[in-house]
């Protein structure tokens, strides 16, 4: 059985900051504290660290949204 789903319902499924919440602000970055920490590490390090999220955040979507496909079809 395919599912197709349009424009909206694609963005509805994963656009859900509540789906997502991973701690992190639009910008990768969490309270104060973390903000701190960042700042304490070198460039490079910073990037990676960031980098990492924005990877884990990514997985978070395509695995809410996998889910999101499986009850459709059941």
């Amino acid at each position: 059985m395919a599912i197709h789903l349009t424009k909206y319902e694609l963005e509805d499924s994963t656009d859900s900051e509540e789906e997502f919440n991973d701690g992190y602000d639009e910008n990768l970055m969490g309270g104060d504290e973390d903000k701190i920490r960042l700042m304490q590490l070198t460039e490079r390090e910073r990037e990676q660290e960031l980098f990492y999220r924005y990877e884990r955040r990514e997985c978070l979507k395509i695995s809410s949204l996998c889910t999101y496909i499986f009850n459709l079809e059941y």
